[in-house]
């Protein structure tokens, strides 16, 4: 660290004898956020994606009543060079709709139709076919405006943003009708198996999802995620099917664990959440999974 030359002297600076060496420290802090990349298949105009950006980020935000500065989107790699949009929730705990246009593909489409609504443009035929189906709402807007796409904070591009960019409304028609498809090599959209198992604080959870492997059931996309809102932090959870997993060992069979699990499983089903608790008793295990296939899937039958 040096002092500012051009700073008032202090007291104890003239303490300090000259002659020490200068080193530069470069002070960083580490984040958790919750973050979407988007990457288009195939290359996309500059100017184009600069639209979809602001589009998207508005439509986001409008769908899930979020305040502009709860959601910020950022090209990659760079300003002039953008292959792909990074979404991050930059309010503190996140609201978690990233999450979910992840996992819901008819998230993902309300998403698309509110951007062009708030781009100016209604459908004739309510299946926003694009084209002629398109109806311009406000002939007066050209390229943008602030009941649009123009805010304070994307000031800096205005002159490339054209909310009626022909591409741009291909685009966002298409993903009204957008749906999810499997993710290569197997994997989902959530923790791979070694990060889960990372991410497992105990062995008997460790033990659980090897079982779920074993058996080829489905695992679960995240772990140990906190729920602030409801004072808990479930083992597991499988994000798309809305569910939250335990896993109790032997300390959770006394009373009072048992009376501060069963609230907790009646706050979190008031929520909409289901609750799937695993005790210790590995041989209950199977029987737990077949009774929520629809969680887990059908495994195929080399579960212990």
């Amino acid at each position: 660290w040096s002092k500012d030359s051009q700073a008032p002297t202090d007291a104890e600076d003239d303490m300090v004898p000259e002659g020490k060496t200068v080193q530069r420290i470069t002070p960083f802090v580490e984040d958790t956020r919750n973050v979407l990349l988007l990457k288009p298949a195939s290359e996309i105009p500059n100017g184009v994606m600069v639209t979809l950006q602001h589009a998207l980020k508005r439509g986001i935000e409008q769908e899930f009543q979020l305040e502009e500065s709860e959601l910020a989107a950022e090209p990659l790699p760079e300003l002039g060079k953008r292959h792909a949009i990074l979404f991050y929730e930059a309010a503190e705990g996140g609201a978690g709709v990233l999450t979910r246009l992840a996992h819901d593909a008819e998230a993902l489409r309300n998403v698309a139709r509110k951007a062009l609504e708030i781009c100016h443009y209604s459908s004739a035929s309510g299946k926003w076919e694009g084209g002629g189906d398109l109806v311009d709402e406000n002939t007066e807007c050209e390229a943008g405006c602030y009941r649009c796409l123009l805010s304070y904070y994307n000031q800096p591009e205005h002159e490339e943003i054209d909310r009626s960019d022909s591409k741009v409304l291909d685009l966002l028609c298409r993903l009204t009708r957008a749906n999810l498809g499997e993710a290569r090599n197997g994997e989902g959209v959530g923790d791979s198996y070694e990060e889960l198992m990372n991410a497992s604080v105990s062995t008997l959870e460790k033990e659980w999802l090897k079982f779920l492997k074993d058996g080829g059931y489905r695992l679960p996309d995240r772990a140990q995620p906190y729920l602030e809102a409801y004072g808990t932090c479930p083992d597991f959870a499988y994000s798309e099917k809305q569910t939250l997993v335990y896993i109790d060992g032997p300390h959770h069979e006394g009373d009072a664990q048992k009376k501060l699990a069963a609230a907790t499983n009646s706050r979190l089903e008031e929520a909409g959440f289901t609750v799937i608790r695993f005790a210790a008793v590995k041989s209950a295990w199977s029987e737990i999974v077949k009774r929520h296939a629809w969680v887990f899937g059908s495994g195929d039958g080399k579960a212990i």
